[in-house]
């Protein structure tokens, strides 16, 4: 936890540190705030900046700009507590001004601080909002010591219409914040100021199923373990993430169907598909072209993209990376499945899920793993490989490869066990022959070290000692 003038907030200090410059600082700022929806932008900001906004303002989800131009005035009112402006704005310019009329009269105050939520929601077809936006800030608010914190959970929009924006505001944005899902080490921190009690291994497994989205997080009881928990907010009826999955992509894209599509066609195959792999299938619902609907799925943190080893851009894999999304598809949205978490525990699907999971948990986790070898300040580069079977040989992949700038290439063997890991001779010879074939197909000159990542660590035995080169337990690091 993190203390800003007696307010507890979960993780985020340089975030923190990043607000708090831009109020202290004697200038204008616009701040722009993106991350996918529950990552908690506005639970920041309203904390960081209690007591000091001067108008904020949440946009009306899926309303005309009629509707939008009436909330903006129910929104005024509440600030000036006053009803002396009685009919709404006709034109967002006008609104705008009205907003400078009531900022220029406020006294005592030198900083002025407004905050817009979910901005996308605002912009209305035709509705003219970025326009007038930009011009409120170049006529007036960038010269009269006004922090402006604009807010949205639809990132694409958010990047392509004002961080990069080509009008009105290019390059008028001050700073970007991209506000991610907790890590493991935060996801601790939290559960630990909400007396939630759970092992590391309970901790890695709830962020393979719920990731660490601080809104999901905050639902946990106290009174239940991580499994009852799980059950609760995914399985039983009303449970609060039940509709979780449909609300998300309604409420971030307009054409839902589209990217809900191409999900489904990435949770076929967990190691991802390529662009021409996944517009074989494709069928373009809604309208939605692939591109788009691609760049939106990433710039939402949905799904990653990554060039494999020694490959080119054609070859860019493209998977699913958020841990809720991966779970949903593989247990919540078929009817056939079991009814509650403890009926799939035991189940192979389950034990394959992991597998997977626990992979993509380590992928989220590259910083964490290069500062635990030591190498945080090496310049590097992560990708994956595959190497197709042969009459030869047997095909085999390597889901995190680190090559590294020093003349050494990390090769990562990652495994979710529920208790320490032991190599037997059967798998040691297996690595032993992923790690000669590797060397032989890439023709790498480098240095090959073998990284062993696991949730409980390695059990030391002759094999291991011969082999693995580091090892790093995720429990370890959760508890230093």
């Amino acid at each position: 936890m993190f203390m800003v003038e007696n307010k507890f907030i979960y993780g985020r200090k340089s975030e923190i540190q990043t607000i708090l410059n831009h109020y202290k600082s004697p200038t204008s700022s616009m701040l722009a705030v993106v991350g996918r929806r529950r990552v908690g932008k506005t639970y920041l900001i309203r904390k960081v900046l209690e007591g000091v906004i001067d108008f904020e303002m949440t946009g009306y989800q899926h309303g005309s700009k009629k509707d939008q131009l009436q909330n903006f005035l129910l929104t005024l009112s509440k600030f000036t507590n006053t009803s002396i402006v009685t009919q709404p704005p006709k034109t967002w310019l006008e609104a705008f001004h009205q907003l400078r009329i009531y900022l220029s009269e406020k006294k005592g105050k030198k900083k002025k601080v407004i905050f817009l939520d979910e901005l996308p929601w605002m912009n209305t077809p035709k509705a003219g909002f970025v326009e007038s936006l930009a011009h409120f800030w170049n006529d007036w608010a960038s010269e009269n010591n006004v922090l402006l914190i604009i807010c949205g959970s639809a990132a694409a929009w958010m990047l392509k219409n004002v961080v990069h924006n080509k009008g009105g505001l290019h390059n008028r944005i001050t700073q970007t914040i991209f506000l991610e899902p907790f890590d493991l080490k935060d996801t601790k921190a939290m559960l630990d100021g909400l007396k939630i009690k759970a092992t590391p291994h309970q901790v890695i497994e709830l962020n393979m199923v719920l990731g660490g989205v601080p809104y999901y997080l905050s639902l946990l009881q106290r009174e239940k373990s991580i499994a009852q928990n799980i059950d609760q907010l995914l399985f039983e009826k009303n449970g609060n993430l039940v509709k979780e999955f449909d609300n998300l992509f309604q409420s971030l894209f307009d054409n839902a169907g589209s990217h809900i599509h191409v999900i489904d066609l990435l949770s076929s195959k967990w190691k991802g598909l390529t662009r021409k792999e996944i517009a074989d299938e494709y069928k373009g619902k809604d309208g939605g072209s692939l591109t788009l609907v691609l760049d939106e799925l990433v710039l939402s943190g949905f799904v990653a993209k990554y060039i494999p080893f020694q490959k080119t851009k054609k070859d860019t894999l493209y998977r699913i990376c958020d841990p809720y999304i991966l779970f949903y598809k593989r247990f919540l949205s078929k009817k056939a499945l079991k009814s509650s978490y403890a009926g799939i525990m035991n189940t192979p699907s389950y034990r394959s899920w992991c597998g997977y999971a626990f992979e993509n948990i380590c992928l989220n986790h590259t910083a964490l793993i290069k500062d635990k070898i030591g190498i945080a300040r090496i310049e590097s580069v992560e990708s994956s490989f595959y190497a197709p079977g042969s009459k030869d040989q047997d095909g085999f992949q390597i889901d995190l490869v680190i090559d590294r700038a020093d003349g050494i290439i990390n090769i990562c063997e990652m495994k979710y066990y529920n208790a320490p890991f032991t190599i037997d001779n059967k798998y040691y010879t297996e690595l032993q022959l992923r790690i000669e074939n590797f060397r032989k197909i890439s023709k790498t000159q480098k240095a090959i070290q073998l990284v062993f990542i696991s949730s409980l660590g390695l059990l030391p035995n002759a094999y291991s000692h011969e082999i693995v080169d580091i090892d790093i337990a995720f429990q370890d690091a959760l508890q230093e």
